[in-house]
């Protein structure tokens, strides 16, 4: 048999990959997609697709919201999206892009539920698609990404609790 011949990837100078840079902003691409945070925009200046970015801290610190207003920023710039919400149910997921997106609070929303269905419907139509999927399970989660991509065009994926999917490995390090 032919042994198969893979072709290697050359290290390049860094300037090579300032030129590439150069070349999609001059074809009016950019290659970072804005978190829609200004503290962290402004801080990090963005993201570039294609990065692994995990977010940590404490229960009740945010990092749902956070990957909400994420994905919503992405979306509002072209950027198909993605959660894997393991920890969260979607309603509660619904609710909390609700609240950032009107502003109003739970009351609020509850006492004028036609002005939150109006505020959404437009939000969403200028938007690309945020799907919500709710999977334990590692090999379910990446059929789901995939069909995603393919179905999709998802090239944002959020995974919400990343400790609580099941996958195989013997430890916790090795399982996430």
């Amino acid at each position: 048999a032919r042994a198969m011949r893979v072709k290697a990837n050359r290290p390049r100078p860094i300037s090579e990959h300032v030129v590439d840079v150069i070349d999609m902003y001059r074809r009016g691409e950019s290659p970072v997609v804005k978190w829609g945070i200004p503290s962290i925009d402004e801080f990090i200046g963005g993201y570039t697709l294609g990065s692994l970015i995990v977010i940590g801290a404490s229960t009740g610190h945010g990092k749902s919201m956070i990957a909400l207003q994420w994905l919503d920023c992405a979306a509002s710039h072209g950027v198909p999206g993605m959660t894997i919400s393991v920890e969260m149910p979607e309603s509660q997921l619904a609710r909390r892009s609700m609240r950032y997106l009107s502003g109003m609070t739970e009351d609020e929303m509850r006492s004028d539920p036609d002005k939150i269905f109006e505020e959404s419907a437009t939000h969403f139509q200028s938007r690309a698609r945020v799907l919500v999927c709710k999977e334990h399970a590692i090999g379910k989660a990446a059929q789901a990404i995939t069909r995603a991509v393919q179905s999709d065009g998802v090239k944002l994926v959020v995974i919400d609790y990343a400790q609580l999917i099941k996958g195989p490995g013997d430890t916790e390090e090795q399982r996430i």
